[in-house]
């Protein structure tokens, strides 16, 4: 799934220098880095105002080849969840138990299953296929090594989306699709429908290719000429859903029609939508409430606070087929039946083998027999905060998941927050922090009268944390005092 849009704005706001990129951190900080993670579609309707021709060929039934597949699970047994964490890599849930199958450092932005059952992944520095527990790094496409988004078409040709082109993966080489054929605009999601129909979302129009050219479509549905579209979805009944400012649209019989939700006041620009096998669906816009559909009526919203999930940010990233929802939050995961009551709550450290925060999922069949949970290790975060070399005695010091960008929070960065730990630095600037679970924190600090955030690079620092230990970040730089 997808970068958050706190993280996002968190890293591009920040002053400290702990929010650049991770390579690149000042020289002059000793804070220590993360622990190392060991047939044809028929014809589009007539719905086009504009066509460009663009050279991807049309979609085929990929030729037989010797990468292994994996079954996907047989109707009504339990299937599997495939979990991006962070600092770890991609983590496989089945049989109520964890394992990490790629270990990668950055998060993971998407993961798709094909119908083999074969799992694509994608990160900053490349993409993989994942048959059962083999592990196939794919050539790079051309010169991106960031996929964003991912999308399988029937045939199991991958696409894939970067900030400005789609790349087209039929499993023995990379065809990509000129940026100039979408008028240079940002790309924000791709989906493959039924048909084998590529449908691609930027800012301000929806594109589709036929298997022959690419079509831009007619985007008055939307109401707005600036509908800043999110999300595009491809439902297994054949609908294609797609999100803006304006709220969820259906293409359904050639036309899109608005999709209500009950007491939406307070989703006004959901950003993320999923739908089931047998058409259940749920949609977020990244706050504290979703809204769930049975297979047949409306979408209904509900308030996450009232199931006694204790979260204050989430979002839908899949619905399987026993019905329930699969929400990633800024306090782990939420899992919630098909009435939308809670089912379980993977707060940080309570799976054995997922300590990271966990950035996008994607489920199989039935999803996987729920893990038991324990309690999470807990221990101490020591630090220094200092400018220049010199320490900074008083400064504030707040620890949490999502630290917000100086824009967004109320009174604190952390004050959003599910979780939350505060102290305040000594004499020495030295600061310590006792009773944090294992997980992975972005650090804010207030020297004088504002909060510096740190989200980049220091978020990982406690997904090692062991109960009674002592974790010392080292050095927090800052750049300047206010």
């Amino acid at each position: 799934m997808r970068l958050t849009r706190t993280a996002l704005l968190a890293c591009l706001l920040a002053t400290l220098p702990a929010c650049k990129k991770d390579e690149a951190r000042d020289p002059g900080s000793t804070a220590k880095p993360a622990p190392k993670a060991t047939t044809a579609p028929p014809s589009a309707p007539a719905v086009a105002t504009a066509t460009a021709e663009a050279p991807a060929p049309e979609p085929a039934v990929a030729e037989p080849t010797n990468e292994p597949s994996a079954a996907a699970p047989k109707p009504g047994a339990a299937g599997t969840a495939y979990l991006g964490v962070s600092g770890t890599g991609l983590v496989r849930v089945d049989g109520g138990k964890a394992k990490t199958l790629l270990e990668h450092k950055y998060p993971i932005n998407d993961i798709v299953v094909d119908h083999r059952g074969v799992v694509y992944a994608a990160a900053i520095g490349g993409a993989w296929s994942i048959a059962g527990d083999k592990v196939t790094s794919l050539p790079e496409a051309g010169r991106s090594t960031y996929h964003r988004h991912l999308a399988i078409a029937p045939d199991g040709t991958l696409w894939t989306l970067d900030h400005e082109t789609a790349f087209r993966w039929d499993r023995k080489a990379w065809t990509e699709v000129p940026k100039s054929t979408f008028e240079g605009q940002l790309m924000n999601d791709i989906a493959v429908d039924r048909a084998g129909r590529v449908w691609v979302a930027t800012t301000d129009h929806l594109w589709r290719f036929d298997g022959k050219s690419w079509t831009k479509l007619d985007s008055k549905f939307a109401g707005t000429k600036k509908p800043y579209f999110r999300t595009i979805v491809a439902a297994p009944s054949g609908e294609v859903y797609t999100s803006s400012i304006e709220g969820v649209f259906v293409y359904e019989g050639d036309a899109w029609q608005k999709v209500r939700i009950k007491g939406s006041s307070s989703i006004l620009t959901p950003d993320e939508i999923a739908i089931s096998a047998d058409g259940r669906m749920a949609t977020s816009s990244g706050m504290d409430d979703v809204a769930i559909r049975p297979p047949a009526g409306d979408l209904r919203r509900l308030a996450l606070k009232k199931t006694g999930a204790k979260v204050r940010q989430a979002d839908v990233m899949a619905v399987d087929g026993s019905g329930r929802t699969w929400l990633r939050t800024d306090n782990g995961v939420v899992i919630l039946d098909g009435d939308g009551k809670l089912v379980q709550q993977w707060t940080p450290g309570t799976v054995a083998g997922i300590t990271g925060k966990i950035e996008t999922i994607a489920v199989v069949g039935n999803g996987p027999t729920l893990p038991t949970l324990t309690d999470a290790a807990r221990g101490t975060v020591t630090g220094k905060v200092v400018m220049k070399g010199k320490p900074i005695a008083g400064a504030a010091v707040e620890i949490c998941t999502s630290p917000a960008s100086m824009i967004m929070f109320e009174k604190t960065p952390c004050t959003g927050s599910s979780v939350a730990f505060t102290g305040v630095t000594a004499k020495d600037g030295t600061f310590k922090i006792a009773g944090v679970p294992v997980g992975s924190y972005g650090f804010a600090v207030k020297p004088k009268r504002t909060w510096f955030v740190s989200s980049w690079g220091l978020e990982e620092c406690c997904t090692t944390l062991e109960n009674g230990q002592e974790y010392d970040i080292g050095s927090i730089n800052l750049e300047k005092l206010e």
